[in-house]
């Protein structure tokens, strides 16, 4: 556990360095799925530059249906 801001590209630099130096090997890293915090997918890419990247389809689904007017979230659901 890391303490910081969510949002802050600096502590998510942070966490990526502590990860680099307790061994993760940042070549190895092939994937990764987050939410959308704007801080978080920038410096993912480029700590993890072998990486692809991909929105939490969970999230984007979230997303969606809190715009969807009641009436009709069933359906679309």
């Amino acid at each position: 556990m890391q303490l910081g801001d969510k949002e802050s590209p600096g502590s998510w630099r942070k966490i990526f360095k502590n990860l680099k130096r307790l061994g993760l090997d940042t070549n190895s890293v092939q994937f990764g799925t987050m939410e959308g915090l704007p801080g978080l997918g920038r410096v993912f890419i480029e700590w993890f530059t072998m990486a692809k990247v991909q929105r939490c389809q969970m999230r984007v689904a979230c997303s969606v249906l809190a715009k969807v007017p009641k009436k009709l979230k069933k359906g679309c659901c």
